[in-house]
């Protein structure tokens, strides 16, 4: 697969709406997937709907380094990458104390993806640090809340008669953040997509893959955005 290639998957992941992205986000939760399309939907909505509204409140345009120093936020680069079920974390939030650590390894293998002629322009940023650093400031600011997105929005993971187990779904955090980080920086698509440009750049098979999964799936109760 050469490098035009690429931009051709963007454009193609691209076109997906971000609540039909939500949606597939959800439906790849390991809680959220037995949902009907209508529940995921409504999830969806939600999780979008509160990463807009947080970013309006940490001021739209602000530039992330500047608002994590206004947090009292820890802001680390570490050469490592955390890898878990396969899956390389690019970033991550610890409250206590509360820190961001970015991951240069994973950054820099994204950043190579942006500089190919197209991609950039398509996602709205030259960049993954402020993307990423914007996405963990949005878990640090869910969960310094009374009651985190999750926390509003549990689900029934188990029945038994009229006794239900209620489970915090995670990807509905990731859903915020990413919108989090796109109304912060003005991009042009969900972040999400960053992860297509790690998987290509180490194995384009994986990446075409992930972008034809995303496009043959067709939620039967998604709804057209109007967030």
């Amino acid at each position: 697969m050469n490098r035009p290639a690429l931009h051709d998957l963007v454009l193609r992941a691209a076109s997906v709406d971000d609540v039909r992205l939500a949606v597939w986000m959800l439906g790849n939760d390991r809680y959220a997937y037995r949902l009907d399309d209508g529940a995921k939907t409504a999830l969806a909505v939600a999780a979008l709907a509160d990463g807009q509204a947080l970013a309006k409140t940490a001021r739209v345009g602000s530039e992330p380094a500047a608002l994590a120093a206004e947090l009292g936020l820890a802001v680390a680069y570490d050469d490592g990458e955390i890898a878990v079920a396969g899956q390389i974390f690019c970033a991550d939030y610890r409250p206590k104390p509360p820190r961001i650590r970015l991951y240069t390894r994973a950054l820099a293998a994204i950043d190579r993806c942006l500089a190919i002629p197209g991609v950039a322009n398509t996602l709205g940023t030259a960049l993954s640090a402020p993307v990423l650093l914007a996405h963990e400031i949005y878990h640090h600011l869910d969960l310094a809340r009374p009651t985190s997105l999750a926390q509003r929005y549990p689900i029934s993971s188990l029945k038994l008669g009229s006794w239900h187990l209620k489970t915090e779904v995670p990807a509905m955090a990731e859903i915020a953040a990413g919108r989090f980080a796109a109304s912060l920086l003005g991009l042009r698509c969900h972040p999400k997509l960053l992860d297509l440009l790690l998987l290509w750049d180490s194995d384009p098979r994986r990446a075409s893959a992930w972008t034809g999964a995303l496009e043959a799936f067709s939620p039967a109760c998604a709804l057209k955005e109007t967030l």
